[in-house]
């Protein structure tokens, strides 16, 4: 069964073909010819006598679903029984005051059930006739049910339109949707009826002649702009921006305009929030203190005052059509060019580099420079952002020179403090130690001669001939960390093998070395500097590692000399090995990059720490 459509008002239009037929029967003045004319008609014909049907056509028959045998003899309530319930009352009305010669309207639309029960809409037409001689109602049917679809399909597609739509016919507004009562803020009752003059008070002024114009072009049948931007003001006088689309068409099968409303006012307002941005945007660039240049398939298209300024130039117009390599001192071009062209083809390139930019006066300057690819409304360009490094570069010509100098002085201080150290060694052993020496020899002597009798003199000389031995001791001792003879006599390897036999009789935790270098590969400064390293490195397992096993390892590797000292012990911190306060691997590390050397720190929680030492060996063997 067909959806039933909402119940619709009488249009009042005359059917089509009532004329003809009437017409017809004139002409012809012959029942055969016009009962044939009526029977082949494609409109239903009834004809109403006395209050029943006495007349009906073929197109009758397929109209209804009744049999030509069925509808003769209905009577008028029979007959009423066909209208669909809530048109009845109103049809029948019509019929009656049809019947009783009161002016009517002649067209009715309405809805009739089918045989079948199916509902379908009717366009009828009545009038007084005369059928045999007598007075009869003739009334043709038209079924337009699948207008009235389409005409419901298309209001339920204008009202559920996000659109504003709104017709205008004979001068005045007739309808409109929902979307434009929402849009604008009015009620229906206020919009409907509106004339021109009264319409043309809500658009803006600076628009209303536009608006006049395409409404008049449209009226006439002249081309008139597809759509245009307006304003226009709503209940409250805010002014909204939309789109207006007019176009001519019908309504009721009338001339009318059709005027669609698109709401722009967000988009708009973005618009002119963008552009207000894109102007802040454009300033913020232009006043920025970091040169900034944007290029297009390498050519300039925008400098900025920061930019100009730093190349030397008085205005951007010079710059207008010079690639960013032309602004690069010559030695670096070729890179520069590479680089862009790999960038303006996708291919991975750096983003960050430095080089050297070339001024407008032929000077030049170093420059760090980031590069991205943006893209823009009309495509896509390259931005690139330029630091003045003149400042920085100095500033790191100053520090590295500072610093080379307080290292220089450093390893000076070091050499000379070693050097002390070799000489007070050496005085104390051959000075100190030989009066001991002889003062032993003497303590000897004098006990040789005494008698036995002497007991506690005798007593006395040994006791004092052991502190002799005690002093030589300490001397040797102190003598030996101040600069260990052997260092000097036999070499690195042995002093390293002493160091590490030295280290394990007094902490106790077992050190194991393993020497592969030749003595000849090192020399005098480079074996100091690492011998300090290695006992700098035992010394701090024996104070901080809480290690049970220690090992040094000296080797040659790759040109290179390499010392790793490693413990089993809990770990040195990240924090810990580059704290200001570890003056003991502060001191390993002034003493390596003194000899060109590098020096790593490693610790592992619970699992030790490794010092890992490289200098480099100069090609005759001995080091830079």
């Amino acid at each position: 069964m067909k959806k039933k459509p909402a119940c619709r008002p009488e249009s009042g239009k005359p059917c089509p073909h009532a004329h003809t037929l009437e017409a017809s029967r004139k002409r012809n003045g012959a029942a055969g010819p016009y009962r044939s004319l009526v029977d082949n008609s494609p409109l239903g014909i009834a004809i109403l006598q006395d209050g029943k049907v006495v007349f009906c056509n073929a197109a009758l028959e397929t109209l209804s679903g009744y049999s030509r045998k069925e509808l003769l003899g209905m009577t008028a309530d029979q007959a009423a029984a066909v209208i669909h319930p809530e048109d009845r009352q109103r049809v029948i009305s019509v019929m009656q005051n049809r019947l009783s010669g009161k002016d009517f309207p002649p067209g009715h639309l309405l809805r009739s059930l089918k045989k079948t029960g199916e509902v379908q809409w009717m366009e009828t037409l009545s009038r007084r006739s005369e059928f045999k001689g007598r007075p009869a109602l003739e009334i043709n049917f038209m079924d337009v049910t699948e207008r009235i679809i389409a005409e419901e399909a298309y209001r339920s597609l204008v009202e559920n339109s996000i659109q504003g739509i709104a017709i205008m016919q004979e001068g005045r507004i007739v309808f409109c949707n929902e979307a434009l009562l929402k849009m604008n803020g009015f009620t229906r009752e206020e919009i409907y009826g509106q004339t021109p003059e009264e319409i043309i008070t809500t658009v803006h002024p600076e628009d209303r002649g536009r608006v006049v114009s395409s409404m008049s072009q449209i009226l006439t049948g002249q081309s008139a702009p597809p759509g245009q931007q307006i304003r226009i003001f709503d209940r409250q006088r805010r002014v909204r921006w939309v789109e207006a689309l007019a176009s001519g068409t019908t309504y009721h099968n009338r001339p009318a305009v059709q005027v669609s409303y698109m709401d722009v006012t967000g988009r708009h307002e973005a618009e002119a929030a963008l552009q207000k941005s894109e102007s802040r945007f454009r300033e913020l660039i232009e006043e920025a203190p970091v040169a900034i240049g944007i290029s297009r398939q390498g050519e300039a298209v925008y400098r900025n005052r920061a930019h100009v300024w730093l190349f030397g130039y008085a205005d951007a117009s010079e710059l207008v059509g010079m690639s960013f390599a032309d602004q690069i001192a010559p030695r670096f071009r070729r890179d520069a060019t590479e680089s862009a062209l790999r960038r303006t083809q996708g291919l991975p390139t750096e983003t960050e580099f430095e080089s050297v930019g070339l001024r407008k006066d032929g000077t030049e300057f170093p420059f760090r420079s980031a590069v991205t690819v943006l893209n823009f409304a009309d495509g896509p360009a390259t931005v690139t952002f330029i630091t003045d490094l003149t400042a920085q570069k100095d500033f790191e010509q100053k520090l590295g020179d500072s610093h080379l100098k307080l290292r220089n002085l450093a390893t000076h201080l070091l050499s000379a403090r070693e050097l002390e150290r070799k000489s007070v060694a050496r005085e104390i052993h051959d000075e100190l130690g030989q009066y001991l020496t002889a003062f032993k020899m003497d303590l000897s002597w004098i006990e040789k001669r005494l008698r036995s009798s002497d007991v506690e003199i005798l007593e006395k000389i040994r006791t004092t001939s052991g502190l002799t031995d005690h002093a030589i001791d300490i001397v040797h001792r102190i003598a030996s960390d101040l600069r260990p003879v052997m260092l000097d006599d036999l070499g690195l390897p042995a002093a390293v093998e002493w160091l590490a036999g030295e280290f394990s009789r007094r902490t106790g935790i077992a050190c194991d070395t393993h020497v592969t270098i030749h003595e000849s590969r090192i020399a005098g400064n480079s074996a100091t500097a690492l011998f300090r390293i290695v006992q700098e490195g035992l010394s701090n397992a024996g104070q901080h590692s809480h290690a049970s096993h220690v090992f040094v390892l000296l080797r040659e590797a790759e040109g290179r000399l390499e010392v790793i000292l490693g413990d089993d012990g809990i770990g040195i911190t990240s924090e810990q090995a580059s704290a200001p306060t570890s003056f003991g691997l502060i001191g390993m590390r002034e003493r390596v990059e003194g000899l060109g050397g590098e020096l790593s720190v490693r610790g592992l929680t619970g699992k030790g720490t490794t010092v890992h030492v490289t200098i480099p060996l100069a090609a005759e063997g001995g080091p830079l």
